[in-house]
């Protein structure tokens, strides 16, 4: 018998259980020993997290400790040899090919994992954090597979179902792990409000032509018609705590992991652990080269951002630093410009911070304005940069729970609704309101993308493309002579499709309906022969993507992968008269020029960042803010002071940032990495 069928659990989460590999038996004796391992991966937040809250459940039916081992992966897990169409794309005349390790995208993941490591260690789990790297002089060590290692020999591993990769390479990684040591390993659904592994039906004969999973239909309103039934039931699970952790009959601190006296030593990594300096101190391996990150560690991280990189290879486990007496730190920016292996080239975001407190402000600032309500009109008008709700990135890693959004959407549209039944004046049914519109974005088409990306391992590849985009690519093949380098910097010549990409090399975002244009006149321009030896796929699709994945924040996810297959026509039906042709939006003709595109990429960075700090507590629904309050008109001035006030930026230099100085003890942090 297997933990799954024992555990009591609302039949909303066993629906997002997702197990590929049936362990055996679990012996008597498991009771009481081991641990249950969690590695979370898209779901980076504490309040409705399922993988945590099965996690969770699971170690209290053992009764045994919870340890969780977040993974921040390197590019080397993104292009691997059974998917060669994410390597870098040959003869890139680029600076760096980096998509996954950037500063930008680095700096986004440290600050949510801050966040909710310091829940979950407060809940009663030990935390680490480990951040992959390339050696270096100072990090040896640091792509050290530790999570394989304890998968091993865990009682239970628990993961996010990771969708895309390089998550899905490091879950697939640990599956084999756990299937050698006959351990158990569940993924579970923490990233849609109906779980695709619910619906779809699993090939008897496992990634066959890439498609691992049936019954998912062309289009993205059948798929929302197919799950619309099921889904208040999970909304509902999730608002009535369902979807929330237990909490931990056994508890362990993160300071254990590193313990010889903790009962589970001889389970954790012996270089992990202290050494005596003569009896006088506790002297620990650094962090996060030979051990991993404490979630306290990462709080004094976030708070400061003065980590040093040394080259002794231990340092006293007592507190060396006090917190820098600085009132403008960007959360964990100098530590992603330095990070060995990051890309720095691809610097942070002053304007996002990645935090659920700052992900849900956001979004609240956004309902406040009357976002939802005009998204209808607003929705494709660039300039009005703040009437997008620009939650993707969020979302897509889990800092903000899909389920809370979703289930204010629908809430908006019942008070929405229930308004106008009173209202003399009445619509054309075609006429949508901003709430429809809003939800079309985050259920039909975003849930689309991931039930796609679930059901097949080339989501990304030019197979999943229709035959007639395949061939369409085909005839009309190299014929731009642009460099990816010229790509990238935005300097094609063309000036408003080079306005655009700089517009999201400086922001790390781009509006939704200039995103169309941007990839639509990407596929005009370049093509290349999708069957030519040694082309695994499209130049176009891979130029797009590899675009895409290294500057955006929302990048890496199957909602962006969807957007740019629908550039190449997917999903779409074919132009021209009987000619097969894939439509075409070239930038030439967008309604905005390139220094109104200027404009508003200088009024997004100019906007400060939403507030909320590492600690902050519960989130209140917004909509019930919104019955007593009156909304304002977009650009007021009531506007800008609904907008939370963010940090400055620090006016010195990131190496002083980096200099190793002495500082006092202030008794607050027992691990310093």
């Amino acid at each position: 018998m297997t933990v799954l069928p024992e555990l009591e659990i609302h039949p909303c989460l066993r629906s997002r259980v997702h197990r590929l590999h049936r362990a055996p038996a679990l012996p008597a004796e498991a009771k009481r020993c081991g641990f249950v391992l969690y590695l979370p991966t898209v779901c980076l937040r504490f309040e409705q997290n399922p993988g945590f809250a099965l996690a969770c459940h699971s170690a209290n039916h053992l009764e045994v400790p919870l340890v969780i081992l977040a993974v921040v992966p390197d590019d080397a897990s993104h292009g691997t040899a059974s998917h060669p169409h994410r390597a870098p794309i040959d003869g890139a005349d680029v600076e760096s090919s980096a998509v996954v390790m950037t500063s930008r995208r680095l700096a986004f993941v440290m600050q949510g994992l801050a966040h909710c490591c310091a829940k979950w260690s407060e809940h009663g789990a030990s935390v680490g954090v480990r951040v992959h790297s390339a050696a270096s002089p100072l990090l040896k060590g640091a792509r050290t597979p530790d999570h394989l290692s304890l998968a091993s020999r865990a009682s239970v591993v628990v993961c996010d179902e990771p969708f895309v990769s390089p998550y899905s390479t490091l879950v697939q990684r640990v599956e084999q792990a756990c299937l050698k040591s006959q351990v158990e390993c569940l993924r579970v659904d923490g990233s849609c409000t109906v779980p695709p592994v619910s619906v779809l039906r699993r090939r008897n004969s496992y990634n066959v032509n890439g498609l691992n999973f049936d019954g998912l239909p062309a289009k993205a309103y059948q798929w929302q018609s197919k799950t619309e039934h099921l889904r208040q039931g999970h909304l509902n699970a999730a608002m009535e705590g369902h979807f929330d952790a237990p909490e931990l009959l056994v508890k362990m601190d993160d300071e254990d992991l590193f313990s010889h006296a903790c009962p589970l030593a001889h389970l954790f990594p012996a270089r992990w652990k202290a050494t005596s300096d003569d009896g006088s101190n506790s002297l620990l391996p650094n962090a996060p080269d030979v051990r991993p990150f404490t979630s306290k560690e990462m709080t004094r991280i976030y708070e400061d951002d003065d980590y040093v990189l040394v080259e002794d290879s231990k340092m006293s486990s007592s507190p060396q630093q006090k917190p820098l007496e600085r009132q403008d730190v960007k959360p964990f920016h100098n530590f992603a410009l330095n990070w060995p292996g990051a890309d720095s080239t691809v610097p942070p975001c002053d304007h996002t911070v990645g935090t659920t407190a700052h992900g849900m402000t956001r979004w609240n600032n956004f309902v406040q304005r009357g976002g939802m309500s005009r998204y209808g009109k607003e929705r494709n008008d660039p300039r009005k940069v703040h009437s997008p709700s620009r939650m993707s990135a969020y979302l897509n890693l889990g800092v903000v729970s899909i389920f809370r959004l979703v289930w204010e959407v629908k809430r908006a549209q019942k008070q929405e609704q229930k308004g106008k039944s009173s209202s003399s004046h009445t619509k054309n049914r075609w006429n949508k309101s901003g709430c429809d519109k809003y939800e079309e974005e985050i259920v039909k088409w975003r849930e689309f993308s991931y039930a796609h990306a679930f059901s097949r391992e080339d989501y990304d590849d030019v197979l999943s493309l229709p035959r007639w985009s395949m061939n369409c690519l085909d005839n009309h093949r190299n014929r731009s002579r642009l460099t990816l380098a010229e790509l990238a910097t935005g300097n094609t010549g063309e000036s408003k499709w080079d306005a655009m990409q700089k517009y999201l090399l400086q922001t790390g975002e781009l509006h939704n309906n200039v995103r169309m244009t941007w990839g639509k006149t990407v596929v005009e321009w370049v093509g290349c022969s999708t069957s030519s030896p040694g082309t695994p796929a499209s130049l176009t699709l891979r130029t797009l993507c590899f675009l895409n994945d290294r500057f955006a924040l929302d990048g890496l996810s199957p909602p962006s992968y969807a957007g740019v297959l629908w550039c190449h026509g997917w999903t779409e039906k074919p132009s021209g008269n009987g000619d097969w042709i894939i439509p075409t939006k070239h930038a030439c003709r967008y309604k905005l020029n390139a220094f109104e595109f200027r404009e508003a990429a200088a009024l997004l960075l100019s906007s400060q960042s939403e507030t909320g700090g590492i600690h902050t507590g519960g989130q209140r629904s917004v909509l019930d803010m919104m019955q007593c309050k009156k909304q304002p008109s977009m650009g007021s001035k009531s506007e800008e002071e609904m907008t939370s006030r963010g940090l400055k930026r620090q006016g010195g230099t990131i190496d002083s940032f980096f200099k190793k100085t002495p500082k006092k003890d202030d008794g607050s942090v027992k691990i310093v990495g």
